[in-house]
Parts: structure tokens; C-alpha cells; sequence
């Protein structure tokens, strides 16, 4: 930000959906503020629809996030997860311990709806 130092753009992941795709939300006042200190280029990434977030530096929070709605993986993204996961999950399962505690915790879960 402009007038703000200690402060940190981060665009997000928004390869799953075409730039020409992306739809902007409607914003709140203080979307509004944190936006108008936000360098031009910046600014237009938000008001085309690239989903930004805006951190402070030194507590690590978020002050403001644009366009999280726009947040959507690529196809690339998801197998790379996939491929990460389905050896744990298959490792997980081959335990039968672990498949009676899933079988269990189930069984609880749906008694509770």
C-alpha cells in the first residue's frame, strides 16, 4: 500500500478460471478504503476480479481480502494434490484399525443429524 508500509499484496490462485471469466464483488466501505491506498496496477487487478489479499507485515493478519469467490485451482493443481494425498489415504486404509475408528466416528456423526 501506498501510504502504508509493513503492508503486503498477495494475488491469489485464480488459474481455474479464465481471466476473461472473472466477475468482481461488490465491495465494502472498508474494502473500498484499503483499496484506494493500493498502487494503480494493483487496483485494476481487483477491479477486473483477481482475487488479492492484503496482509500487515508485522501481526501477520489479514487487513482486507478482494474477490475471494475467485479462488479456484487449476486442473494441474488438484492432481498434483491428488497425487500428494492418495498414498496416505491408501496407507491409512490398509490399517484396519483405522478403517473400524472411521467406521465408528460415522456411525456417531449421522446419529448426530
Amino acid at each position: 500500500m501506498k501510504n502504508r508500509p509493513g503492508y503486503m499484496v498477495v494475488e491469489l490462485n485464480h488459474s481455474g478460471i479464465p481471466d476473461k471469466d472473472l466477475a468482481p464483488e461488490e465491495f465494502s466501505p472498508l474494502q473500498e478504503q484499503v483499496l484506494a491506498g493500493l498502487d494503480a496496477h494493483i487496483q485494476e487487478k481487483v477491479r477486473r476480479g483477481c482475487p488479492i489479499a492484503v496482509v500487515d507485515l508485522e501481526s501477520s493478519e489479514r487487513v482486507c481480502e478482494f474477490n475471494i469467490g475467485n479462488v479456484k485451482p487449476s486442473q494441474l493443481d488438484l492432481e498434483m494434490l491428488a497425487r500428494n494425498l492418495l498414498p496416505k489415504i491408501q496407507e491409512f486404509y490398509a490399517d484396519p484399525k483405522n478403517v473400524q475408528k472411521f467406521e465408528e466416528w460415522k456411525k456417531k456423526h449421522n446419529k448426530k443429524k
